[in-house]
C-alpha cells in the first residue's frame, strides 16, 4: 500500500491528496476494479495529525494502478491496427518494484469514456516479464511508443538494448478479452 495512480491534471489547482491521502483500490491487488473505493491516510507520516486529515477536500484517482506496479511511461493508443476497443485507452508500462509479491512487469490498458472523464475497463494488455511462481524476473517494461503501422513498441531495463514490438494480425471485429465493447 498505497496503490500506485492514474490521474487527471486539468489545471494547476489539482491536489490528489500526497503525501497524507492516497486513494485506495478495490479488487485483486494484482489488477484493481475501475474506479477507487475509498482514501487511505498513510499512517507513517509524521508531520500529519492522521485525526485531522480530511481525504474529501483532494480529488481522488481516476484509476488505482495496484500498490508497487510503478507506473513509468504511458500512452494513448492512437493506431488503427488494434481492433477498434483499444481506442480511448491509456497504456502504461508497469516496470514492477522488484520485490517479492509486487505486481507490474507488464503493460496495463485502462480505457476511457468517450468524453475521457470516466474509466470503462482496466486490464492487462502485454505480460510475461515476471513468473510469480518462482519469483523470477524476465523484464521491466519502462516505456512505450505507437508506431505509424499501429503496432505498439515497448522498451525494457532490465534486459539491457531490449525492445519489443507487438502487433495485432487477427480479425479487428473480433472481441478481445479486457476491451470489448
Amino acid at each position: 500500500y498505497p496503490d500506485d495512480e492514474l490521474n487527471v491534471v486539468e489545471n494547476d489547482d489539482n491536489n490528489f491528496g500526497f503525501p497524507e491521502c492516497h486513494s485506495l483500490g478495490s479488487g485483486p491487488l494484482s489488477l484493481r476494479d475501475v474506479a477507487c473505493s475509498q482514501w487511505f491516510v498513510d499512517p507513517n507520516i509524521s508531520t500529519v495529525d492522521i485525526a485531522s486529515v480530511n481525504c474529501s477536500r483532494y480529488q481522488n484517482a481516476l484509476q488505482s494502478l495496484g500498490a508497487h506496479v510503478v507506473p513509468l511511461g504511458m500512452r494513448f493508443y492512437t493506431g488503427t491496427m488494434f481492433p477498434d476497443a483499444l481506442q480511448n485507452t491509456i497504456l502504461i508500462a508497469e516496470r514492477g518494484s522488484g520485490t517479492a509479491d509486487s505486481f507490474g512487469y507488464r503493460i496495463a490498458g485502462v480505457r476511457l469514456s468517450e468524453d475521457y472523464r470516466s474509466v470503462v475497463s482496466h486490464f492487462v494488455f502485454a505480460d510475461g516479464w515476471f513468473d510469480y511462481d518462482t519469483q523470477e524476473i524476465y523484464g521491466r517494461p519502462v516505456d512505450i511508443e505507437v508506431l505509424h503501422d499501429g503496432s505498439v513498441l515497448i522498451s525494457d531495463d532490465h534486459s539491457p538494448g531490449a525492445i519489443y514490438r507487438v502487433y495485432f494480425d487477427g480479425n479487428k471485429t473480433t472481441p478481445m478479452d479486457g476491451f470489448t465493447d
